[in-house]
């Protein structure tokens, strides 16, 4: 059975960019280009392009949709998830195979595919329950954003911790 702060790690950096929707915001020019951060031997990509976005661990595809800006505040909107890129980054994290197609899954998709594979690796029902819930729940999540040069900022929090990601511009 996968312990608490495991459980938690996954989610925040499986969901830790996602942050509140604001249907008033645009895009910010600035942000249009691929920012990378190397941390413990895996490198971050995050693509953005013109209200669309692309997260890659390692080169491998994890997630993608579509993103707004306000003066301060990035919202990432994600619409797929990538099963290559989940069992990459649940590997590296946890230790766990997912055994995920590489093949992108809608939002709804993966969510009921983390479950079966949740509970196929001996999660309980009220453990994998909780992940998806905590998972679908994080539009709650909210990030503020700088752009210095080719520096990007991003501060989030998430279950009541605060974290920042510190970009580069490739």
């Amino acid at each position: 059975m996968i312990n608490k702060k495991t459980w938690l790690r996954v989610l925040v950096i499986v969901f830790g960019m996602t942050v509140i929707w604001n249907l008033e915001a645009q895009t910010d020019s600035r942000l249009n280009g691929s920012w990378v951060q190397n941390t413990e031997g895996v490198e971050f990509e995050l693509r953005l392009r013109n209200g669309n976005f692309e997260e890659l661990y390692n080169n491998i595809s994890f997630r993608k949709g579509t993103f707004t800006t306000t003066p301060r505040e990035l919202t990432i909107i994600p619409t797929h998830m990538h099963g290559a890129g989940l069992n990459f980054l649940i590997e590296s994290v946890a230790g766990i195979d997912f055994g995920l197609e590489s093949k992108w899954y809608s939002i709804n998709e993966a969510i009921i595919t983390i479950r079966a594979a949740l509970l196929k690796l001996g999660a309980s029902e009220k453990e994998a329950n909780e992940f998806v819930e905590t998972a679908l729940s994080t539009n709650d999540t909210k990030s503020t954003y700088s752009v210095d040069g080719k520096t990007l900022i991003l501060v989030s929090s998430m279950l009541g911790q605060s974290f920042t990601v510190i970009l580069t511009k490739k």
